[in-house]
């Protein structure tokens, strides 16, 4: 079901960072599933899709949506991922999962028909043919038909994964998304594009076809199937019809405890998985600086309850957050100790992050940030550290050298009843970010 994920503009910027110590497979197979979790999530099309995009965009990415008629693909995203691997030209393509009542016609209609065939209500079907869920395989052959530039979306496609040796394609979707990701795939591969060209990484999908399709097309299909404990979506089609066989190699997610009064279905909870395990393996080397450095943000200081400090939630937000700092903020650098620091240091940033359930809604949480914005002037030597319950009651040492002055707090607070607690916050921060770097510039 479609779900409104408002975290995308700023969880974009948490991916584009060197990686140091950790396994570079090891990285990039994590990185691979919490981008895919992004692009599958902004398949669903909605406003949020718009500031993916937007975010993706400023980052150098293309986005190649314009069908013939300068319309917008229906119910895909395509984009050109530069930068996204070395040695690799890295293409994404995004199914919108179930969302519309259309869409719900689709799922139900489990009838097996023969893959790949022309006239598949024609064709002759033995114990060996490969079948295919018939709701899923005629709307991926519809959104494939759809014009761009003078060809369809499956010729541009051959067309770029041929001409390209270092081409690759990522294709991924959420529930009905993941099923038609699979199936492109098949199509793709059958009209003569390299398997190794392609990658599937679904969430929360069921299967598609029958024991002959998967044992046809799972050696064939790199596809990483993520699945989160609980999900019923992953053995729908089996109840209903005995034939249906999974493949590809199955990773399992689970819920934190906040989060488990949300259904186990959610995009949201696939995203907020996705991160946590990017960020426990993604580690940066610390950012010594000292010339050229005009921002200074200070170590967050958090606020929240018991239960989200088991959960490692200041952790990830911790990282998460710097790596927005780093991307947003350019000549800026985070310091939880006193430092000597370069004449043209002109602003300390301190964050404030809290997080308070909500008494009268079960597993709802409060959650704000403060950007507390301190100039400096003339210029700070020393930086203090700022570690007070409050930063109203932070007072600059007198020494005569230097001077702190709050010159704005910025705020913003939202709820978590559609969000995870982490998205929550990083959509907070998303929100005041263009004021943030307005004031710092």
């Amino acid at each position: 079901m479609k779900n409104f994920i408002v975290v995308v503009t700023i969880i974009i910027t948490c991916v584009f960072t060197n990686m140091s110590s950790v396994k570079a497979s090891d990285v990039n197979d994590y990185k691979q599933q919490y981008f895919a979790s992004l692009l599958s999530m902004a398949a669903y099309n909605d406003k949020y899709s718009t500031a993916v995009k937007a975010a993706l965009t400023a980052y150098g990415w293309d986005f190649l949506d314009n069908t013939s008629d300068n319309k917008k693909l229906k119910d895909v995203l395509l984009a050109h991922a530069v930068d996204f691997k070395a040695a690799e030209d890295s293409y994404f393509l995004a199914f919108k999962g179930t969302s519309d009542y259309a869409d719900v016609k689709n799922d139900i209609n489990i009838k097996l028909i023969p893959f790949a065939a022309e006239n598949s209500s024609k064709a002759v079907i033995t114990e060996n043919t490969p079948l295919v869920h018939s709701g899923f395989y005629s709307n991926c052959l519809k959104l494939l038909a759809q014009p761009i530039g003078k060809e369809d979306l499956t010729q541009y496609l051959i067309k770029i994964l041929a001409q390209k040796p270092a081409a690759h394609l990522y294709i991924t979707g959420h529930s009905l998304g993941g099923a038609e990701a699979v199936l492109t795939a098949a199509r793709l591969i059958e009209l003569g594009v390299l398997p190794q060209q392609i990658s599937v990484i679904s969430f929360g999908a069921p299967a598609v076809g029958n024991e002959q399709f998967a044992q046809e097309y799972g050696s064939k299909i790199n596809l990483q199937r993520i699945i989160m404990k609980g999900d019923p979506v992953r053995n729908l089609a089996q109840i209903v019809d005995a034939r249906y066989r999974l493949f590809g190699q199955e990773i399992k997610y689970s819920q934190v405890s906040s989060d488990d009064d949300k259904i186990s279905h959610k995009i949201i909870l696939y995203v907020d998985r996705a991160l946590r395990q990017y960020y426990d393996k993604k580690t940066d080397p610390l950012d010594e600086r000292t010339a050229n450095v005009s921002v200074i943000f200070t170590e967050p200081v958090f606020h929240i309850p018991e239960e989200q400090q088991r959960e490692n939630i200041n952790v990830y937000l911790q990282k998460a957050l710097a790596d927005i700092t780093k991307h947003n903020i350019k000549e800026s650098v985070e310091k939880n100790t006193a430092d000597t620091l370069a004449e043209n240091c002109k602003y300390v940033v301190r964050t404030d992050i809290t997080i308070k359930r909500q008494q009268k809604v079960q597993n709802s949480f409060y959650t704000a940030i403060n950007y507390t914005i301190y100039k400096a002037e003339p210029q700070i030597t020393n930086l203090p550290l700022f570690v007070q319950e409050k930063y109203e009651q932070y007072k600059p040492p007198a020494d005569g050298k230097k001077q702190l002055k709050i010159i704005t707090v910025l705020s913003a607070s939202t709820n978590t009843v559609e969000l995870t607690p982490i998205e929550a916050v990083l959509y907070n921060s998303s929100k005041l970010q263009p004021q943030l770097k307005n004031i710092l510039k």
